[in-house]
């Protein structure tokens, strides 16, 4: 019997994409990685010449249409069926669906004429969508949008047949918005609401074997429900459309400027529009403010992560305690960076539009003494000034879009040090949103014409080991100051989920 070939994600185009990344990496130190961004060995045009050997040894090494079987007629990879008119792969088949069902329009940046294969298929969406029409695929064929509720533009409104209240049964069967009022309630429930049913529980009503075959429909809507969810939830983690990154990039955008707008005085708002943003020096009064916000912002943020808020509660748990530092350090590193008046002085913006000089540390408290002040200044201070040079003024020095920062989100969520922690399920979730992450990022340059993608997405992705290790390293500042009993945060929730003993490396 012949053993079919498992499918590779986004046909290959992970590894080629982070080709770039493992080559820096080669070539610099990963202990240190302000060493390869700043002292990097390579130049443009050799790091150009690694890049374009591993992209001419690709196709020799695994080859378009997975060896022999049936490619697709769009960009070359596996095909699995007929779509619309024509032999095409799962990813191209969700292109053409989304791109007719949005009614998307899309223009080529170049002559119409791009090279559309399964490595570079996210690159010109025109050219793309031409090429699906040109194989075959038909508008006509794609199904149009459902509404959640079940109605359609289009669709004749029903005859509204009057309820018969002396047979409620025969009424309800009568009754098509009941019927489907109904079918949708079931439908609506979360897909582990099935388990909540149990075959050897009596009928609450066993009068009529109506009433059985009814609990038995109902039960197999549920167990469909869940087979189509889980399906649909395989989908999503592979899709290839920029859509849901697009999102997540206005989403983070907005999410940004809320917090700070919470955050902000009244009269700090109307003085902006005159003199710009104007920083004053953070206090410890601040913090109750900052706490509360970020706290929302955090739980905000993290279901817009697909599929966070479908993954098991007890590796939800884990991923929240885990990521919470990560996120406000990511977010406040990035913040930091926007700022060149503030960076040339030293001075450390904040969320709230305040700053922490380079003589402090951010946890003075209300009524510390010299002495308290000074042993925090002496724990903290040395993560905070490495963070400082291998981040920040990258950060500052590349300057970091909000594109760039979504996907070392991303990164760090789903990052491989919470393998440990979450069930095999999750660790193949994790994988599979990783990749995704670095494809779409790869997309995006693409889309916007940046010159050298892979240099450039190379020296995001170099940046991922360091702000890991120095989030790790300010996370174990921060318990041993704890432990001599200099720095205590138990009034605020940062102790509970950001400075929690549990699962840190």
């Amino acid at each position: 019997m012949e053993t079919k070939k498992a499918k590779k994600p986004y046909g290959r185009m992970y590894p080629l994409i982070l080709s770039t990344a493992t080559i820096l990496f080669q070539h610099a130190n990963p202990a240190n990685s302000l060493l390869a961004i700043n002292a990097s060995p390579l130049s443009i045009n050799s790091l150009n010449g690694g890049v374009r050997h591993r992209l001419t040894h690709m196709k020799e090494e695994n080859g378009i249409g997975g060896g022999g079987g049936i490619q697709c007629t769009v960009c070359g990879a596996d095909a699995d069926g007929m779509h619309y008119g024509a032999m095409s792969c799962r990813s191209c088949n969700a292109f053409f669906r989304r791109a007719v069902t949005f009614k998307q329009t899309y223009v080529c940046r170049k002559d119409g004429d791009c090279d559309v294969n399964q490595y570079v298929r996210c690159a010109c969406r025109a050219c793309r969508f031409s090429k699906c029409v040109r194989a075959g695929m038909k508008v006509a064929a794609v199904q149009p949008r459902r509404d959640p509720t079940g109605s359609q533009k289009n669709r004749r409104p029903p005859k509204r047949k009057r309820f018969n209240t002396d047979n409620g049964m025969n009424g309800m069967e009568n009754s098509p918005d009941a019927v489907q009022s109904l079918l949708q309630f079931i439908k609506s429930e979360p897909p582990n609401s099935v388990e909540s049913y149990n075959d050897d529980e009596p009928s609450v009503s066993g009068s009529s074997n109506c009433d059985a075959q009814a609990t038995v429909g109902m039960k197999q809507d549920f167990v469909d429900h869940e087979t189509r969810f889980r399906f649909n939830l395989e989908e999503t983690l592979l899709n290839d459309d920029g859509e849901e990154f697009d999102r997540l990039v206005l989403s983070y955008t907005e999410h940004q400027r809320l917090m700070n707008r919470a955050m902000i005085s009244i009269d700090d708002f109307l003085a902006e529009s005159e003199s710009g943003v104007k920083f004053r020096k953070m206090t410890p009064h601040d913090v109750e403010k900052l706490s509360t916000v970020e706290l929302s912002g955090l739980l905000y943020w993290i279901e817009k992560l697909h599929p966070y808020k479908f993954l098991d509660m007890k590796d939800r748990d884990t991923l929240l305690k885990r990521y919470s530092v990560k996120k406000l350090s990511l977010d406040h590193f990035y913040y930091a960076s926007k700022f060149p008046n503030l960076i040339e002085h030293g001075n450390f913006a904040m969320l709230n539009n305040t700053y922490v000089p380079p003589t402090e540390t951010g946890f003075e408290g209300v009524n510390d003494d010299e002495k308290t002040k000074r042993a925090k200044y002496d724990i903290f201070r040395p993560t905070l000034d490495r963070l400082w040079h291998t981040i920040i003024l990258p950060f500052a020095r590349l300057k970091v879009t909000d594109a760039e920062i979504v996907t070392l989100h991303m990164l760090l969520l789903w990052s491989q040090q919470n393998n440990r922690c979450v069930s095999e399920k999750t660790k193949d979730i994790m994988r599979k949103r990783r990749e995704w992450a670095v494809a779409r990022l790869f997309e995006h340059y693409e889309q916007i014409g940046l010159k050298e993608p892979m240099v450039r997405l190379g020296e995001i992705i170099l940046l991922l080991p360091e702000i890991e290790e120095v989030i790790n390293l300010h996370t174990s500042d921060f318990q041993v100051a704890k432990l001599f009993q200099f720095c205590d945060m138990s009034g605020y929730w940062y102790e509970r989920l950001c400075y929690s003993n549990e699962d840190q490396e």
